[in-house]
């Protein structure tokens, strides 16, 4: 059985000034500043590959967008990855966007 983690909300402000987002090397003009990821293909087997902690998931729920740590299959739109790892304990989610 796994501890459940602690969820802590996030402004966009916020997770600028915490993480730092790698750029898709598989593009010039991506999503998210060239820092998203398609949900398929070359660039899916690319996030599959990064330390599960590093990995973020955009995804739609009731007509909103959200951010997750962690990757997710259901309702992902694009993944971003993140050079600094998310603790095991928190799970953080990005509601506030400029």
């Amino acid at each position: 059985m796994t501890a459940e983690k602690e969820l802590k909300l996030l402004t966009f402000e916020e997770f600028e000034t915490q993480f730092n987002l790698i750029q898709n090397p598989f593009t010039k003009d991506g999503l998210w500043d060239n820092c998203g990821f398609e949900t398929f293909g070359e660039e899916l087997e690319f996030v599959r590959a990064q330390p599960q902690n590093t990995i973020w998931t955009a995804i739609e729920e009731n007509d909103s967008l959200f951010v997750v740590s962690g990757y997710r299959f259901v309702n992902r739109l694009y993944y971003l990855i993140s050079q600094e790892r998310v603790p095991d304990t928190i799970q953080y989610m990005i509601t506030e966007f400029s």
